[in-house]
């Protein structure tokens, strides 16, 4: 998950998650996105994995969420029409993602979603094309649930200790 908190206005902020350019053999990489996901997912026999975020129309929508900048919303005519657009996904060559994000101002948060996920090959039940669609927010209630979880496991069976503060 990159967060930002803009500090100072930034014309152009960019993440990539790449793979490397020479994929080993035996292994098919591609193009696997679609409805506000933009992904890549790698294929040998063995294995498959998907690496995915939000693509052009997630990231107008997470500013509907406030989740990013509010005023991104109002460029959602850009996600369909390229011609003018300084922003937004590059596939590359399938070899992983770069995101440009539009421009932000001094103040301004936001949270960009980027998720990988494999299974057997095999196993056609197992589908890593869903498992990176989440939201920030999503994502970060699970992870906080999950800790949560794990601190109260840990502390089964302890009696409770209180603490004071009496110092003269």
């Amino acid at each position: 998950m990159w967060r930002i908190d803009a500090t100072a206005p930034l014309g152009r902020v960019r993440f990539a998650a790449e793979l490397p350019a020479r994929l080993p053999e035996g292994v098919e990489a591609g193009w696997d996105g679609g409805q506000a996901l933009a992904a890549v997912t790698l294929e040998d026999d063995t294995t498959r994995l998907t690496v995915g975020g939000n693509d052009e129309e997630a990231i107008c929508g997470a500013a509907l969420v406030g989740e990013a900048p509010r005023r991104w919303a109002a460029l959602s005519d850009e996600v369909y029409d390229r011609s003018f657009s300084t922003w937004g996904v590059d596939f590359g060559h399938h070899h992983g993602m770069t995101w440009t994000l539009p421009p932000l101002e001094a103040g301004d948060h936001c949270e960009l979603p980027v998720v990988a996920a494999w299974a057997p090959a095999a196993d056609e039940s197992e589908n890593t094309w869903y498992a990176v669609m989440p939201s920030p927010t999503v994502l970060l209630r699970r992870v906080t649930a999950e800790l949560g979880t794990r601190a109260d496991a840990s502390n089964a069976g302890r009696p409770a200790v209180a603490a004071s503060s009496n110092h003269p």
